[in-house]
């Protein structure tokens, strides 16, 4: 769940951003546990059939869980606001490889998700709580007190709690700063600096 800049994370990244080609759509899987080869093949399918029935068939339906728009900062506190989170955000789980069973639904659950991290101007990252509030999520960190930049799932999800809209599709992880999306390329270093962490030279 720490933030991360690693090749599957910008290749996550890669898929959110060629959602601007015509005629495409992502299916998000982040809450499946396997990398790129899960074994669970049953819950991705149904999830990328939802973009058939909406923009092919024109089906009345929920075809994308949660995006990040954007974020303002009040105080200590950085709330984000989501695309496609209509009607709110929910805590869930993924059932492993049970293979018919969507997510299950975690009520009262959100201390729960420990996915979220929050950045100053030191660009360090540190673990963040959040707390819904409807169709946004306050985040904060006692080591935070003027955050700038939040990331959320990048170095992966699995079957821990995480977040989900109301049609049970997954938050898709993301990581911006100054309210701009984070890439290796353009971050100090390539490499991001987690609280308490010493970054192994040999491996930069």
């Amino acid at each position: 769940g720490k933030p991360s800049l690693d090749t599957t994370a910008e290749m996550r990244r890669g898929t959110l951003l060629a959602r601007d080609i015509p005629h495409t759509g992502m299916a998000c899987q982040i809450d499946i546990q396997g990398a790129i080869h899960y074994r669970n093949k049953t819950l991705p399918g149904k999830r990328l059939a939802l973009h058939a029935l909406k923009n092919q068939y024109g089906k009345n339906i929920v075809a994308d869980g949660p995006m990040f728009k954007s974020y303002e900062v009040k105080g200590d506190k950085l709330i984000v606001t989501f695309d496609f989170a209509d009607g709110g955000i929910q805590v869930g789980q993924a059932m492993g490889d049970n293979l018919l069973d969507a997510p299950a639904v975690l009520a009262n659950s959100e201390d729960k998700v420990k996915l979220f991290y929050l950045a100053g101007e030191d660009k360090v990252w540190h673990p963040a709580t959040m707390k819904i509030e409807g169709e946004k999520i306050v985040v904060s960190s006692p080591d935070v007190k003027a955050p700038r930049g939040v990331a959320y799932g990048t170095g992966g999800v699995g079957f821990q709690p995480s977040l989900y809209n109301k049609a049970l599709l997954p938050l898709a992880p993301f990581i911006t700063y100054n309210n701009k999306l984070v890439t290796s390329k353009d971050w100090p270093g390539g490499t991001l600096k987690v609280a308490g962490e010493t970054i192994d030279p040999s491996s930069v």
